[in-house]
């Protein structure tokens, strides 16, 4: 097959330039940046444009485009559909396939997989062995690392999820500028035994599974008691600190009762709460 591109030199960098039309690219057309002909593949549609960058060992295949000022480099691969753009990074052995989207300012690293249809935008952070699928937005300050496993049509946002967070109205409690939140439910974390074992209150006790949903008919709305009857849940900080051996990460509806006690650490209980993900 015909060469789609030819290398130009320009300082410590190569610039793209197409020789045949192919995609939404013309021949004659300059592309974006390469550290040498490895990091773009001749085959297929995909291409760098405008000031984005590939370096290292790189790669970019398939129909996958990167532009605006997008950096790739490291061992990192961009493939099949996926768009890379705005000022986003990928780096490490992160991989971005599928028809996954990264933007804004976006950091992908560690051995992260972004695909499906999912979308990592703003200043957000996927790192680690992190895997973000479907239809699943990660945005603003969002951190997700680990073993994480994000997907369907989940939704991730505002706040560094290793902060923990709390309801309106109680920002001060936990000195945070923004709630982590979607539109209908707050993040939130469970620590439980090492078999998912949890005990509510006067020797109750729940086994908690992911992608399950907990409810809790009576929560005790005095907030001069810390700890009652409810489903107690709690900030990251609090959850490491008084970790039984899992935590989860849990989402509340909107809809629950909250109650967060007055002298509380970190501490509080709902009467509703669903299972997302372990991340310890």
């Amino acid at each position: 097959m015909t060469p789609k591109y030819r290398l130009e030199k320009e300082g410590n960098l190569y610039r793209l330039i197409a020789l045949r039309d192919f995609g939404d690219v013309k021949k004659g057309d300059r592309g974006g940046l390469v550290e040498s002909a490895d990091n773009l593949s001749q085959q297929g549609t995909c291409w760098v444009y405008d000031s984005a960058s590939i370096s290292d060992l790189a790669r970019i295949y398939g129909s996958a485009s990167i532009y605006g000022s997008a950096s790739i480099y490291g061992s990192a691969s961009v493939s099949d559909l996926a768009h890379v753009y705005g000022s986003a990074h990928v780096y490490g052995s992160a991989h971005v396939y599928g028809s996954a989207h990264v933007y804004g300012s976006a950091h992908i690293f560690g051995s992260a997989h972004i695909f499906g249809s999912a979308h990592i935008s703003g200043s957000a952070s996927v790192s680690d062995s992190t895997r973000i699928s479907d239809l699943a937005c990660i945005s603003g300050l969002a951190s997700i690392g680990g073993l994480a496993q994000v997907c369907g049509d989940a939704k991730i946002a505002n706040r560094n999820l290793l902060c923990g967070l709390i309801t309106e109205g109680q920002l001060d409690w936990f000195s945070l500028s923004e709630l982590s939140a979607a539109d209908d439910f707050y993040y939130a974390y469970k620590t439980v035994g090492k078999t998912g074992d949890n005990n509510i209150f006067r020797g109750k006790k729940i086994r908690y599974k992911i992608g399950k949903t907990y409810t809790e008919e009576k929560v005790d709305p005095n907030v001069s008691i810390e700890c009652s009857y409810g489903l107690n849940v709690g900030t990251l900080n609090w959850c490491l600190v008084h970790n039984q051996g899992r935590i989860f990460l849990v989402t509340i509806p909107k809809t629950a009762q909250i109650v967060v006690p007055e002298k509380s650490d970190g501490k509080f209980r709902v009467s509703k709460l669903s299972v997302l993900m372990e991340i310890q």
